[in-house]
């Protein structure tokens, strides 16, 4: 991802590509003061629900600690998914399987655009994938909203399924990630990003 250009020609490194954000695991609260607002506001619904209260909350701040995004990961034992009422788990990946579901991602309009906000998705993915190391999960699913599906896939996501339509967000897709598969992908055919994403110490990521 190192000599990248905004929207503006500005050159970015490795060293400078999250724009003085800091990405780390958060507190229930914090996360779901930032989240609410935007969701009732673009989307009708509080998006809080009783998986709040066992995922892990992981946020993206800027220098001044304000949360610009954040995101939820739950792992197997709150089941049933979400993503499961749009995919089967059968036959994805081997079992005994560490499965948990990415929810909730959030990131400030401000903070959406390149220009604007780094790569502040791109952040909040290698921290999911630090963190994920940490806690022993093997599999990643989630439900992509259109917008999102090119950047899952280049973080080598895989589609599961066809799209569905989601009663709140409209249409997604279901995307898996075995992690050990990717790791193993990812250093056989290198490229920018997943060096990134799984091979590069990123100190403002902090887990």
């Amino acid at each position: 991802m190192g000599d990248q250009s905004d929207e503006g020609g500005e050159k970015l490194t490795d060293n400078d590509i999250f724009g003085g954000m800091t990405f780390r695991v958060g507190q229930r609260d914090e996360a779901v003061a930032f989240r609410c607002p935007i969701y009732e506001a673009e989307l009708g619904a509080s998006g809080v629900d009783r998986a709040d209260d066992e995922g892990t909350h992981l946020v993206a701040v800027d220098e001044s600690g304000v949360i610009r995004a954040c995101l939820r990961v739950l792992a197997s034992g709150p089941r049933p998914f979400e993503s499961l009422e749009y995919c089967a788990l059968d036959g994805i990946g081997a079992f005994p399987a560490v499965v948990a579901e990415i929810s909730r991602f959030v990131v400030d309009p401000d903070f959406r655009a390149i220009r604007s906000g780094r790569f502040v998705h791109l952040g909040m993915l290698k921290l999911v994938f630090e963190y994920s190391a940490k806690a022993g999960i093997t599999d990643l699913l989630t439900l992509s909203l259109p917008h999102l599906n090119r950047l899952y896939e280049l973080a080598l996501f895989r589609p599961v399924g066809n799209p569905a339509h989601h009663k709140v967000w409209g249409q997604v897709q279901a995307m898996h990630l075995n992690l050990d598969s990717a790791r193993r992908h990812a250093r056989a055919a290198p490229s920018r990003m997943t060096t990134l994403l799984f091979d590069t110490r990123i100190p403002s990521v902090i887990v």
